[in-house]
């Protein structure tokens, strides 16, 4: 057996105590947890933002891998035998020594770039021997543990490039405004020689120095054959960069949002960089007119439709320095709760014609109505008796919704709501009760862009697999690690049929406006777009959101603070920004496939737009969805007796039957016919009975205001005198005298305009009317004194 000398055995116990000490160290070594900026790229990887780290330095975290020709200047540089030596250099170590023994002084430490990486890792700066032998071992360590890609990946990421720049990412965009990849071999030499003496030399600082050292290090280059010769000529050529430039701000509340959700991230979403930007252009010019209005903050939001993927969010003004705060720029309006305003209303169409309790056509009341203390009112303060329901959505008609909303129950369409998405709401249903379809609740332009898009991709997706995909209602994908699964739903949302969506968005797309919309016909050229737009209380927010097969665009118009404009409504201030960004997109102008299978043609009365009965003159065919077949028929045509003349009704009181002329006549109850023929001359009243006929029982006389059993609270007026209530009443022939009475107590009559003016005391009252035919009508009101 083999005997070892003592100097053998010595040796032998200190290379294994030392290979123990190496391993023990990579055993422990890790990389220090530091903070990182926040960055996010547009979907083809170019750069829309970045927050600093919490440390006030600009670190972007860890890249992939270090470009090609930076990791070439780099070596060349600072360690050509970096792949050769097992984290220590002893000849660049001995050749440290006999220069330091030279100068008397420390002028270099023979650190190789893996001990230099711990010494960055350690934040040490003394240049001590014991620092030295510590980095050694370290070194060693680091070595055994790590790759040499992921040495190199971790000093690009770490290395100081001047000021608070850290690392090769954040030094590439500060300095030359592109990713690292796409640097030229000068500006990857500028940026290989600044971690050496980043406080010295750095852009922006002693820029003659720093040229010097980028032309030596490419003369390197050059004599290690890795550039030819003309390619250092021409690097010569290039200038280096004057001082750090400011990083893009294309999407700062974008940045903001998710910098809160997963900060010290490179995030690469699924923002259109060009879209981005032309919509950031064009909502800055535009909030320029808006702020001669005092009227300083938007929103826009653009979905490819199909995919749900976000390809613009702008949140609030795209220029303005949202560190100052001026007029709230900082807020982020796409995540913001605000007023609804109408824009809610499609929501309730669609559903109500899923359940089949309207047709698309089908005439909604638009009178006046008080429910309780609420009274709606229609923006234009005018009422027509009677308009389709289809109408009353695209003109955005307050009344009918209503009136459609108390049918369908508020309860019903606030957890409709939910079921959707919007978990915005801050109180029960009850809270909001009716007034939820008119702008009583709050909502965030993110949950109406998701919710409208979703439309558009169930009509896609089922003509593509004639199969209906509770994954379409996702929430918009902002990352491309986001996928179509959707987390947990509170409770199984609403799939609304293709043929409700199909009716609804049609209805959208009609041009048809109200008086107020004055602006919408100067974007009938924009292409096939169903649009909605709503204004809340007050003038506080204007809305507008756009659907096509391509693009769903949500736009919010306002002050964050809530101060309200005059005429700022979403039809004159939301629409037309809207447009502009549609047209900007290139809006192909194609329209969603019809879901033929999923829709059944129904025989509807055209004046009413009802299911057609059995006295309705005229049918119009209409495809609705399968449950519109069990619709109610027509309950507004009737057949009627007339005389030979066709001037009094009649019966078989007072003429044969035989000599009776029968017509099948449209119809309205008198409240709604009073206004319908106001706006349809062509309307005709139900000609009276002959005098010597037996009446038949109808209703002649309706009361329009108040009422029965109707609360009031009477108001002084500035003259400290309690103002008058104002009575109204619908007769079928308004030239009949009307006699009104109170309590018994007779006031006066009235003819052709039925209105009486009382001023009833505390308490309960009964108001009674009797016309000079001896027909009758009552109700009840009560009066408080409080």
């Amino acid at each position: 057996m083999k005997s070892y000398s003592a100097v053998q055995r010595m040796f032998l116990f200190l290379s294994l105590s030392l290979l123990a000490v190496i391993a023990l160290l990579a055993g422990r070594f890790q990389f220090p947890r530091l903070s990182y900026s926040t960055v996010i790229y547009a979907t083809d990887g170019q750069l829309l933002g970045a927050k600093i780290a919490d440390d006030e330095q600009w670190r972007f975290p860890l890249p992939d891998s270090v470009p090609y020709k930076f990791k070439q200047c780099l070596l060349q540089f600072e360690d050509r035998h970096f792949y050769q030596h097992p984290g220590v250099n002893p000849f660049a170590i001995v050749r440290a020594a006999r220069q330091d023994i030279a100068a008397g002084k420390i002028v270099s430490g023979g650190s190789t770039l893996t001990m230099q990486l711990v010494r960055l890792c350690r934040k040490q700066n003394d240049r001590s021997l014991w620092t030295k032998i510590q980095e050694i071992f370290n070194a060693l360590a680091m070595e055994l543990k790590y790759s040499k890609e992921e040495i190199l990946q971790h000093y690009a990421a770490n290395a100081p490039f001047g000021g608070n720049t850290v690392g090769l990412a954040a030094a590439s965009y500060r300095y030359f405004g592109r990713p690292p990849h796409q640097l030229s071999w000068a500006e990857s030499a500028c940026l290989a020689v600044l971690p050496n003496a980043p406080a010295l030399i750095y852009p922006g600082k002693r820029h003659t120095q720093l040229k010097k050292k980028r032309n030596r290090l490419l003369q390197q280059l050059l004599h290690a054959h890795i550039i030819d010769s003309t390619t250092f000529t021409l690097a010569l050529s290039e200038p280096v960069p004057p001082a750090p430039r400011p990083l893009p701000k294309l999407a700062y509340h974008l940045l903001q949002r998710l910098h809160n959700s997963c900060g010290g991230k490179q995030l690469r979403t699924h923002i259109d960089y060009f879209v981005q930007q032309k919509i950031n252009a064009l909502a800055q010019n535009y909030l320029q007119k808006l702020q001669a209005n005092k009227i300083y903050n938007l929103a826009v939001m653009v979905v490819e439709t199909e995919s749900g993927k976000v390809r613009c969010y702008t949140g609030n003004s795209p220029v303005a320095k949202p560190i100052h705060n001026a007029h709230s720029y900082a807020v982020d309006l796409i995540e913001a709760k605000r007023s609804s305003g109408s824009i809610l209303k499609p929501f309730l169409y669609a559903a109500m014609l899923d359940e089949g309790s309207i047709l698309p056509h089908q005439l909604a009341a638009d009178i006046p109505t008080r429910i309780g203390s609420f009274a709606p009112q229609n923006f234009s303060l005018h009422y027509e008796g009677a308009v389709p329901a289809g109408t009353a959505l695209a003109r955005s008609l307050n009344v009918p919704a209503v009136r459609l909303l108390r049918k369908f129950g508020y309860e019903r369409f606030y957890e409709l709501l939910k079921s959707y998405g919007f978990n915005s709401f801050t109180q029960a249903a009850g809270h909001y009760g009716l007034s939820i379809i008119l702008g009583g609740a709050e909502v965030r332009l993110w949950d109406l862009v998701k919710t409208y898009s979703y439309w558009g991709r169930t009509l896609i997706h089922f003509q593509e697999s004639r199969q209906y995909d509770r994954n379409d209602l996702f929430a918009p994908l902002l990352l491309q690690t986001e996928h179509k699964a959707p987390a947990a739903y509170s409770k199984e949302p609403f799939i609304n049929s293709c043929a409700a969506i199909w009716n609804t968005l049609e209805a959208m797309r009609e041009l048809v406006r109200p008086a107020e919309e004055t602006g919408w016909k100067y974007f009938s050229g924009t292409g096939n777009i169903a649009w909605k737009t709503g204004t809340s209380y007050g003038f506080r927010d204007a809305w507008a959101v756009g659907i096509s097969p391509q693009y769903t665009v949500g736009i919010w118009i306002g002050n964050a603070d809530g101060e309200g404009r005059h005429g700022m409504t979403g039809s004159s201030f939301a629409a037309p920004l809207m447009f502009e960004v549609f047209n900007a997109l290139g809006n192909k102008g194609e329209w969603f496939a019809k879901p033929v299978s999923e829709l059944t043609e129904v025989a509807t009365c055209k004046e009413s737009g009802f299911l057609a009965g059995p006295y309705c003159n005229h049918i119009r065919r209409v495809e609705t969805g399968k449950n519109n077949v069990f619709s109610l028929l027509c309950p507004y045509h009737k057949k009627i007796h007339l005389d030979p003349a066709g001037k009094f009704q009649v019966n078989a009181s007072c003429l044969s039957p035989s000599e009776m002329k029968t017509e099948n006549r449209f119809v309205l109850p008198p409240v709604m016919a009073h206004y319908y023929r106001m706006y349809h001359p062509e309307y005709r009243e139900l000609p009276p009975f002959r005098k010597d006929c037996v009446k038949e029982e109808k209703q002649i006389m309706q009361f329009i205001y108040p009422e029965n059993n109707a609360i009031f609270y009477i108001p002084k007026g500035l003259d400290r005198v309690r103002e008058e209530i104002i009575l109204q009443l619908s007769h079928a022939r308004p030239e009949t005298k009307v006699f009104w009475h109170l309590d018994g107590e007779y006031l006066g009559y009235t003819q052709n305009t039925h209105k009486w003016a009382v001023k009833p005391a505390f308490g309960e009252h009964t108001i009674s009317v009797t016309d000079e035919d001896g027909n009758q009508a009552s109700l009840k009101i009560r009066i408080l004194n409080r």
